[in-house]
């Protein structure tokens, strides 16, 4: 039967209220395996749901109880609750909702900032394709490839990220989503290693890494998505607010494992601190060379920007 009771302070009942009774004779108590009950949401603007039952001997009145009773998982829309024993269950979701004032802030910033970050992006790829005999180089189509990327992210982020109606469609977006922003971070590696390439490996000039830096870039990414699809189900691709990846059953971490990995270490080691070395290395052997030591200090200057430039460029003075 479903039963209305009070909710707990901060919390609200986000399903119906499932009681379950049984003969006298029968054992309701340290169930194995415990009984599963699936709930579906109530309410599309709580989080962080709870699995309860009514402990009749709690306080005076009686209160929810989370004893003999864990979230199994959760997904879109859905709670898989298991209890060891017979009582009245029901899903408790803390209340959580965006001001109007926090929404239309975030709406601000987030349109004109996707719309001018996609215009540039495709003014990018307009001037490397356009100029392509002038700047043909690996490095080049890494960029092509990286702008590519966001600019699908993007167009996807403005059409269908609050698409939280459907399950199904959600999920397929957060999918993509997940796919798409780390190829683009793994394609920020790649751009690293191939600048980095670049200076340690001074006569390389002939030799093409481009397919073996692009297929880690787009390969290496479809593995994790893989991986985590099937690891999970696919419960937690999509929420109820969001058509991305979900924090209650740890799935963003799929995403942020490999952000701290490649921003941390790959960034600010390698890039930030072999490239520096190894740049003042080059002109020092170069310095010999120079007539006068306004030209050395001039270089050595212009290197610094430079390495400045491609350090932002690949996510390398994010940690600074």
């Amino acid at each position: 039967m479903i039963l209305i009771l009070k909710s707990a302070y901060g919390f609200d009942i986000g399903s119906d209220v499932v009681s379950f009774s049984l003969p006298a004779f029968a054992a309701a108590n340290n169930l194995f395996p415990p009984v599963q009950i699936e709930y579906e949401h109530v309410y599309s603007n709580k989080t962080n749901s709870t699995c309860v039952f009514w402990d009749f001997d709690k306080g005076i009145d009686g209160d929810w109880s989370t004893d003999g009773c864990y979230a199994e998982y959760r997904k879109f829309k859905l709670t898989s609750c298991r209890c060891n024993h017979f009582t009245n269950f029901a899903v408790l979701m803390s209340v959580f909702k965006f001001s109007e004032e926090d929404t239309t802030a975030l709406s601000i910033i987030t349109w004109p900032g996707l719309v001018t970050s996609i215009l540039c992006l495709l003014i990018t790829i307009f001037l490397h394709i356009y100029f392509w005999r002038n700047v043909s180089s690996d490095k080049s189509k890494i960029l092509i490839c990286l702008c590519t990327v966001l600019v699908l992210a993007y167009i996807i982020i403005l059409a269908g990220l609050n698409l939280t109606d459907s399950s199904s469609r959600c999920s397929a977006i957060a999918i993509v989503l997940h796919y798409l922003f780390l190829c683009a971070l793994c394609l920020m590696v790649a751009e690293g290693i191939d600048i980095a390439m670049s200076i340690l490996i001074v006569f390389s000039q002939g030799r093409s890494n481009a397919g073996l830096l692009l297929s880690f870039g787009l390969v290496f990414p479809f593995v994790i998505v893989v991986i985590s699809m099937a690891a999970t189900q696919f419960k937690g691709y999509g929420t109820e607010q969001y058509c991305w990846l979900s924090v209650s059953n740890g799935l963003i971490y799929a995403f942020l494992v490999p952000c701290i990995i490649a921003v941390l270490v790959l960034g600010r080691w390698m890039v930030g601190g072999k490239l520096n070395n190894s740049t003042v290395k080059l002109y020092q052997l170069v310095k010999p060379a120079m007539n006068q030591k306004s030209d050395y200090t001039k270089t050595m200057h212009m290197a610094s920007h430079t390495d400045r430039v491609h350090q932002s460029t690949v996510g390398g003075v994010w940690p600074h």
